[in-house]
């Protein structure tokens, strides 16, 4: 219930490539590959969403291994501004650990990852209101890091 489906919905209406929208394949040198899996679509509020096929809603996955240029944190608050704060590396590997269910059961394996990730991306941090605001500040971001 953190918006994460709303984010990954409007960062493709706005024209990125889907890769996965609760999980991310991380490989041991920190590589994203594509995790395509239905998008769990809730109606108004309920808890439980109903999974959607992809070639459903129009949307073609990525199918190459990427690197992984930028980190996003972004919690849905009602209201909330975009404005995003640059973190660390050591904040970034905490705020990914925080979100990596492998972290849990198995630390060894997946902090040399995460570790990889931290130091190769630019991680940003924001609360965020409107899903599709936040979609063009992030591919905004995107964009600027490509260019420099």
């Amino acid at each position: 219930m953190s918006g994460k489906t709303s984010l990954v919905r409007a960062l493709l209406k706005a024209g990125a490539t889907y890769y996965s929208d609760e999980f991310a394949l991380l490989d041991k040198e920190g590589i994203l590959h594509p995790y395509p899996v239905p998008l769990s679509i809730r109606k108004e509020r309920n808890i439980v969403g109903c999974k959607t096929a992809l070639e459903g809603l129009g949307i073609q996955p990525g199918t190459e291994p990427l690197p992984v240029g930028l980190v996003v944190i972004a919690k849905y608050q009602r209201y909330a501004r975009w404005n995003p704060e640059i973190l660390t590396p050591s904040q970034s590997m905490l705020a990914m650990m925080n979100n990596t269910v492998a972290a849990r059961g198995d630390p060894a394996f997946s902090m040399p990852i995460l570790k990889k990730v931290a130091l190769n991306a630019k991680t940003i941090a924001s609360k965020r209101g409107n899903a599709k605001r936040a979609a063009r500040a992030i591919l905004e971001e995107m964009q600027w890091n490509a260019d420099y």
